[in-house]
């Protein structure tokens, strides 16, 4: 519709800004609120996650071991502190 009349093309239609102003920048609002708050309070704390992330004095060491040990020891290292299984 074009001023309220219905219009037929067979030409691109091209709206510049659909939804307005109102909805510019939704996604990222809704991405960074969902991440800042929901991910944050939930599961990096629920897991743990958080405080690892703080103190990583365990995965340095579980990270030069793996420099010695190579790569696939290296990964198992980073994906078991990640999960909080320890034993680095």
């Amino acid at each position: 519709e074009d001023n309220g009349e219905q219009v037929f093309t067979k030409q691109p239609v091209v709206i510049d800004n659909p939804g307005g102003s109102q909805v510019a920048g939704g996604f990222e609002r809704v991405f960074s609120e969902f991440f800042e708050r929901y991910f944050t309070q939930s599961f990096m704390k629920s897991s743990g996650l958080d405080e690892r992330l703080r103190n990583t004095s365990a995965f340095v060491r579980g990270f030069n071991q793996g420099k010695k040990r190579g790569k696939a020891y290296g990964n198992q290292v980073g994906y078991s502190w990640i999960a909080g299984k320890g034993g680095l």
